[in-house]
């Protein structure tokens, strides 16, 4: 009986736990896209050139599936080049005419980022 007992709440323990980690996960998730919607509502611009940049890879899997609602310039691709002569460092953000070098890899770092201006 008391094998019984401890195998229960056992179980309901890991459940517990299970669930913790699912929720925060989602939370973090949703934090991520708020964070995109706020840099969409800025208008901004995310530069890479990911042929070269490992920062660039690092940035675009931070951000998921959450990339696809950005606007972003490849860098590597020859039709964009007129559009990266200004990018000095990969990866960029531009806001408003106003570039912010340098990766986010944080979810307040996009917060801050999207309150720039």
């Amino acid at each position: 009986m008391m094998l019984k007992d401890f195998t229960a709440s056992l179980l309901i323990i890991i459940f517990i736990i299970i669930l913790s980690i699912g929720g925060f996960y989602g939370y973090e998730e949703y934090r991520l896209y708020d964070a995109v919607q706020k840099l969409n509502e800025k208008d901004a611009t995310l530069y890479l050139d990911t042929s070269k940049c490992g920062y660039c890879v690092k940035q675009v899997q931070f951000l998921r599936n959450h990339i696809s609602k950005l606007n972003t310039v490849h860098c590597d691709d020859e039709t964009n080049k007129d559009k990266c002569k200004s990018i000095k460092a990969f990866p960029t953000w531009e806001i408003n005419s106003k570039k912010f070098p340098g990766s986010r890899f944080s979810v307040e770092s996009l917060y801050s980022l999207a309150n720039e201006l």
